[in-house]
C-alpha cells in the first residue's frame, strides 16, 4: 500500500492574542474561534484546556468549533486551548494541532 501523506492542515487562532468579550451564557461564531484551511478529512474540534483552569468549563462544539461559555462564569480573562484534528483518509495521515484562545468574559 502507498503511504499517506502528510496532512497540509493548518490550524490557529483567528485573531492571534486578541481578547474576545463575551457575556456568559453567549455563543462565538467559530470564525471567532479558530482559523482552519487545508485539512483533509472531517474537522472536530475539542477543549483541551488543563481541568484546574476555569476555561476548562467552557463547551466547544465537536463539529463547528463554536464556543459556549457557562451561565455561572465569573467576569475574568482567560486562556483556552481548542485541539482541531483533522481525520485524514485514504491519501492524507491524521493531524492535529492546539490552538491557544484568550477570551475576556465581562
Amino acid at each position: 500500500a502507498p503511504s499517506r501523506a502528510d496532512n497540509p492542515m493548518t490550524a490557529r487562532a483567528a485573531k492571534a492574542r486578541v481578547a474576545t468579550t463575551y457575556k456568559p451564557g453567549s455563543a462565538t461564531t467559530p470564525a471567532g474561534n479558530v482559523a482552519v484551511s487545508s485539512a483533509r478529512g472531517a474537522v472536530t474540534y475539542a477543549n483541551v484546556t488543563a481541568s484546574n483552569r476555569g476555561a476548562s468549563k467552557f463547551k466547544v462544539d465537536r463539529a463547528t468549533g463554536r464556543v459556549t461559555i457557562p451561565k455561572a462564569t465569573r467576569a475574568l480573562n482567560y486562556t483556552m486551548k481548542i485541539k482541531v484534528t483533522a481525520a485524514g483518509g485514504p491519501n492524507y495521515k491524521a493531524k492535529s494541532q492546539v490552538v491557544t484562545r484568550k477570551i475576556t468574559v465581562k
